[in-house]
């Protein structure tokens, strides 16, 4: 089997069937100022295309990424986000939200 037959055979990566977008001209244009925790969610939601993810999630993906971030400083990203209509919220129980990145 030659390097050309396994690279057919492979499957691509996720970053090349979903690129990531301009992510700081996508927040700018939802009317959002740009900030490095809007940037590290949104970045993070648009990795998992069709995967709804609650908060706590993102909180662990976070510090496993070591770009540690407070708890409460994701549910305020994601509520802005919510607001600008880059995040949709689905209901996972009566008391768990989880949130996923809403692509044009």
């Amino acid at each position: 089997m030659s390097l050309v037959d396994i690279a057919v055979a492979s499957p691509a990566p996720a970053a090349l069937l979903h690129p990531e977008p301009d992510l700081p001209r996508l927040l700018k244009r939802a009317g959002v100022r740009v900030t490095h925790p809007r940037l590290l969610v949104l970045g993070l939601l648009w990795e998992t295309p069709g995967r709804v993810l609650a908060a706590n999630d993102l909180y662990l993906q976070m510090q496993l990424r070591r770009q540690p971030m407070s708890l409460s400083t994701i549910y305020a990203v994601l509520q802005s986000l919510r607001q600008c209509q880059l995040v949709a919220v689905h209901p996972l129980s009566d008391k768990v939200q989880g949130f996923a990145c809403l692509r044009d």
